[in-house]
């Protein structure tokens, strides 16, 4: 799973797309925090700190407020569990 989400994140920069490719897989993430995958969404969050992505910080940036402190609390959680 988390080369799929580097892999759906690296080709929407490609296209220009990728803030709301970030913004997808941290609603992922939570949908499957809120459902009790706890293993899911700590793959989605690894896909999402890979270096490829977080190399692109710029897009980060564009990502709304909001969705940043969901994905900083998921970090933290994932954090916590390991």
């Amino acid at each position: 799973v988390k080369a799929w989400v580097d892999q759906e994140i690296h080709n929407a920069q490609s296209v220009g797309n990728m803030p709301a490719s970030l913004r997808k897989f941290i609603d992922i993430a939570s949908a499957c925090l809120k459902l009790n995958n706890f293993q899911c969404m700590k793959t989605v969050v690894g896909g999402l700190e890979k270096t490829y992505v977080t190399e692109h910080m710029p897009s980060w940036e564009v990502v709304p407020v909001e969705h940043r402190r969901i994905f900083n609390d998921l970090k933290e959680l994932v954090a916590r569990k390991n």
